[in-house]
């Protein structure tokens, strides 16, 4: 295992994220940006939201749902420079197709609740790879049948 130092001079700041000065803050109005990678939280603030919801099963939505209740108890977000947390890497995929019926699932779970679409970049992707479709404009989002298994239905 490598000393903190060494994998800090090999870490990449995530795109879309401000890099600031240690002890550097910096406000943030957009609640979708919450992350929880890497967050701190009062206890009074964790039990006004509530905590995660656990409605939302497997992979994707928790955190945006989160960051929305944390915006309507009337949180806010800090980028905090020198709160830094290393994500070991593995590979990825955009969209992430092992995560289809989770990310299906719990998109129409925020939806219905908040009545926006959150990863929206990824379900567009599963479209284009045919792999969900919606029923119609706007409604709700579906695994395609030919990706159908008894978790997902």
């Amino acid at each position: 295992m490598a000393d903190p130092p060494v994998l800090s001079a090999m870490a990449v700041p995530d795109r879309g994220r401000p890099v600031l000065a240690d002890g550097a803050v910096q406000a943030e109005s957009d609640f979708t940006t919450f992350w929880s990678l890497n967050f701190a939280l009062g206890q009074s603030d964790w039990a006004a939201v509530g905590g995660f919801d656990e409605a939302y099963v497997g992979y994707g939505g928790e955190d945006t749902d989160f960051g929305q209740r944390l915006g309507r108890v009337g949180g806010r977000l800090v980028w905090t420079g020198g709160a830094t947390a290393l994500h070991q890497w593995h590979e990825t995929q955009s969209p992430p197709v092992g995560h289809l019926a989770d990310i299906v699932r719990n998109a129409n779970l925020f939806a219905q609740r908040w009545g926006w679409w959150p990863m929206e970049g990824w379900l567009e992707g599963f479209r284009a790879q045919g792999l969900a479709q919606q029923d119609g404009p706007g409604g709700r989002w579906r695994v395609a049948a030919e990706q159908m298994t008894p978790e997902s239905s």
